[in-house]
């Protein structure tokens, strides 16, 4: 059974101009397919305005999408109400922890704020138990977010996350400006708390390292559109699209006495309203055909339970 499904959605804006001026629009996103199932962690990744933290605020219709369709939990969601009640269900981490607290509430009233939107109990033992589950002492309900460490406010991020007993949990950048050592602490911490709540992640992060520890699939986008998807161990073994080769050969390799080929992506991402036709990444493309400028390629299984939106692209990893 599959919890989250994601069906062609797009979003295209529309964008201002002079009273003669012809209606434009700016699309940041495409033709997004993927699903996401129960006690599954998906990690998105890609580089800075391919759209990853758009798509993610439409999945739980905090941005109106243009086309396409989503269904959670079996059910179609394109109404307010229908995002209303999935929002009861799904929760949010933001990239910075301390700035999504609100500074002027205690960590006891943030906690109880998302029972009382949507109308549960709020009692002092349900915020000492969230506090216990991610490993903070009962009187930190008392502390305001500029008391805490990133660490600390990153407990509280997961705690508030949790207290409504989402069934998923959509993280954007969740290990974002702390240490090592406390990445590795929030990593294991969310790692139980999937086993133990059997909670679903769709974890959006530039940090590959993190990604491939924690996530069960891959989705990459590039501008606008996700050109790979398939289990992590497979993709950063053998990735099938020149965008993911290159992202991956890019990874840090823990033994200074190998290095990698270099694959580096040469030249600038495009400016969305500048975007390529076609594929999308032919002006990057090492590999690029006259196709590539002409016909767009498809997200296509290419093996099973891997997709590439690639003309060329080989179940192998080469390229024809």
């Amino acid at each position: 059974m599959t919890l989250l499904s994601v069906q062609n959605l797009a979003l295209d804006l529309p964008l201002r101009g002079g009273l003669l001026s012809a209606k434009r629009t700016l699309q940041i996103f495409a033709d997004v397919s993927f699903t996401l199932n129960p006690g599954e962690t998906l990690g998105l990744v890609g580089e800075s305005g391919s759209g990853k933290t758009t798509l993610a605020r439409a999945l739980l219709g905090l941005t109106p999408t243009t086309y396409g369709t989503i269904h959670f939990d079996q059910t179609k969601r394109s109404t307010k109400a229908d995002f209303a009640a999935m929002r009861a269900t799904t929760a949010m981490m933001f990239q910075d922890a301390i700035a999504s607290l609100s500074p002027r509430m205690t960590i006891g009233a943030l906690l109880a704020e998302p029972l009382t939107i949507h109308g549960h109990p709020a009692p002092k033992t349900k915020i000492a138990d969230m506090l216990a589950l991610v490993g903070l002492p009962a009187d930190f309900a008392t502390r305001y977010p500029h008391e805490l460490s990133g660490g600390q406010a990153r407990r509280v991020g997961v705690a508030r996350a949790l207290v409504l007993n989402p069934k998923l949990v959509i993280a954007d950048e969740p290990t974002a400006g702390l240490d090592v050592s406390v990445q590795g602490e929030i990593l294991n911490l969310m790692t139980d708390l999937k086993t133990r709540l059997n909670l679903s992640y769709l974890i959006i992060s530039h940090n590959l390292a993190m990604v491939r520890h924690v996530s069960d699939r891959i989705a990459v986008m590039y501008l606008g559109r996700l050109v790979e998807i398939g289990p992590t161990r497979e993709t950063f073994a053998r990735p099938l699209h020149p965008y993911s080769q290159s992202l991956i050969a890019s990874e840090p390799l823990p033994d200074p006495r190998k290095r990698r080929q270099d694959l580096a992506i040469k030249g600038e991402i495009p400016s969305l309203l500048n975007r390529p036709k076609a594929c999308v990444f032919q002006g990057r493309c090492p590999h690029v055909q006259p196709i590539c400028r002409t016909d767009p390629p498809t997200l296509r299984e290419i093996s099973p339970a891997r997709f590439v939106r690639c003309h060329f692209a080989q179940p192998t990893g080469a390229l024809t």
